[in-house]
């Protein structure tokens, strides 16, 4: 079997917003309205287009948005059989459609338009209904900043993207109404008759798309008061999740707090445990404390903070001023005051012998009684043992060499030989 369909000339809504990422929220409502009359004349004529998405809106050159691809629809008496195809675009399709068994009708076309609309006034595809049901996470016009639109048309439009189908509007003409606040008039419904027994989804095969033209104000009223109310509902959730989050940290403080003050009133250090109580439920050195509280402490009052306060004080004292004092005053100073002390003797340039030249805590700061305190006590100036000075090294004997002078080599006198003697030699040397 073949379709012979129209050719329409112009640019899909999702190849538009590719390039122009969203369309002002007024426009996309002008633009709307010619499509949601034409859907409502599809489902009086009891049909379903079934493939309502953002891929099957054409703009035209003239602005005008044309739905097409009708492939997917289906008579509503044939959505009875189980065995139907499937047909799911992600982001636009309602949830029934990815049931073999879910109810199919015009509520399943006002899904695909209300999600069509929000991705071109956002230009953010719509979360799948299958992840809403889980975790919905798709953000109400109405919160968003950069979209300008009356908050009546903005949740009428979330609640034609509501995830269960009974809580959507369940035709064209509610919507219609609700978006643009007059009854929608087809021109092939001339009658206004509306079952008000119909805000549930109705069986497919008894359904009477020609007698919901228009319908009245209080079920549009009565819809929208019902959305808005689940919204109030998830806000004040919100707030008692949070209000219950703060009262448990208060609870933590003031444990903590106690567990403090209930360590010192009974003389358990717990200095290395400080950093134990910042982590809260975990084992640590601060088990004995936990153990020795009893298991219904009271809240801490103004009084038994002022009583703990000053059994704190009378168990500490302050550190007095020993710095110059000889050794015998300052110990007793020492002792006075509740501490103890150890001596170090140190040598000191600037302080007398046998006088302190400092203690381990700084005089006027707080200590505990029964501490013990190091007192440094000079020994005097370091004795500086003179340099002793280095005996000068011995020169070393340089013995002269003796001089050698080339005596001349004698020289035979020279005499005057004749050819003769010349001759004569010459035998004597052959001969011998």
């Amino acid at each position: 079997a073949y379709i012979i369909m129209e050719y329409v000339e112009g640019v899909s809504v999702r190849h538009y917003l590719r390039e122009y990422k969203k369309i002002n929220p007024e426009l996309v409502l002008e633009m709307m309205e010619q499509p949601i009359q034409a859907l409502q004349a599809v489902h009086e004529k009891q049909l379903v287009h079934r493939d309502v998405s953002a891929d099957n809106f054409i703009i035209r050159q003239n602005g005008k948005l044309t739905l097409i691809d009708f492939g997917a629809a289906r008579y509503s008496n044939a959505l009875d059989n189980k065995t139907r195809t499937a047909v799911c675009k992600q982001g636009f399709s309602a949830i029934e459609q990815y049931s073999g068994e879910g109810k199919q009708g015009p509520w399943t076309d006002v899904y695909g338009i209300c999600t069509t609309m929000y991705y071109m006034m956002t230009g953010i595809v719509p979360q799948n209904p299958t992840e809403r049901v889980v975790d919905d996470q798709v953000v109400p016009l109405e919160n968003l900043e950069d979209i300008s639109l009356d908050v009546e048309k903005s949740r009428s439009i979330m609640m034609g993207m509501a995830v269960k189908s009974s809580d959507r509007f369940q035709n064209m003409a509610m919507l219609y109404y609700a978006v643009y606040g007059k009854p929608l008039s087809t021109g092939i419904a001339e009658h206004n008759i509306f079952h008000q027994e119909n805000t549930q989804p109705a069986s497919e095969g008894n359904m009477q798309f020609s007698q919901i033209a228009s319908p009245p104000t209080g079920i549009i009223r009565e819809a929208l008061q019902t959305l808005s109310e689940r919204k109030s509902r998830k806000k004040k959730k919100k707030i008692a999740i949070i209000t219950t989050e703060g009262i448990a940290i208060l609870l933590l403080v003031l444990l903590i707090w106690n567990l403090k003050g209930y360590a010192d009133k009974n003389g358990i250090n717990h200095e290395n445990e400080q950093k134990a109580f910042q982590t809260f439920g975990r084992e640590s050195a601060n088990a004995p404390v936990l153990s020795a509280l009893p298991s219904s402490s009271p809240v801490p009052t103004e009084s038994v903070k002022k009583t703990v306060l000053s059994k704190e004080e009378s168990k500490t004292v302050k550190m007095p001023k020993v710095t110059g004092d000889k050794k015998a005053d300052a110990m007793e100073k020492i002792k006075k005051s509740g501490l103890q002390y150890k001596i170090v003797r140190q040598y000191s340039n600037s302080v007398g012998k046998g006088k302190v030249i400092r203690a381990s805590i700084p005089a006027g700061n707080t200590v505990k009684k029964g501490k013990e305190i190091t007192l440094y006590v000079s020994k005097g100036k370091k004795a500086v043992k003179p340099k002793a000075t280095p005996k000068p090294a011995a020169k070393p004997v340089i013995t002269p060499k003796p001089t050698i002078t080339n005596s001349p080599v004698p020289q035979k006198p020279k005499t005057n030989r004749t050819n003769d003697d010349n001759l004569a030699g010459d035998l004597d040397s052959i001969i011998y």
